[in-house]
Order: C-alpha cells, then sequence, then structure tokens
C-alpha cells in the first residue's frame, strides 16, 4: 500500500513513518504515494508532508 516510498534502514523506521505517514491528510498521501518520491527518515517525510500541507 505504500508503493515503495518507505526506505529507512530498519523495519522500525519504516513502521515509524508508516504510523506518520497513517495520519496525514488522505490528499498528501495520495500525491506522496503518485510522485514517485521515497523516505530514508522519518525527517524527511515530514518535511515533505508538511511542506505540501502549507502550499494547500
Amino acid at each position: 500500500m505504500d508503493g515503495g516510498i518507505f526506505c529507512g534502514g530498519t523495519s522500525e523506521e519504516n513502521l515509524e513513518m508508516r504510523q506518520y505517514f497513517d495520519t496525514l491528510p488522505s490528499y498528501v498521501q495520495t500525491t506522496l504515494q503518485e510522485c514517485g518520491m521515497s523516505f530514508g527518515t522519518l525527517k524527511e517525510l515530514q518535511a515533505c508532508a508538511q511542506n505540501m500541507e502549507k502550499k494547500s
């Protein structure tokens, strides 16, 4: 379901990113899945998502 967007070093990091991702508005989730980006850290994901939310 994540479309391969989580590429953290450990399964724990990926789980943290998934849990954060699940709290995001659906339009942000959809955009992140469709844009083809991948995130290696929770901070990267948070920064991108927060930037998207500011612009909407």
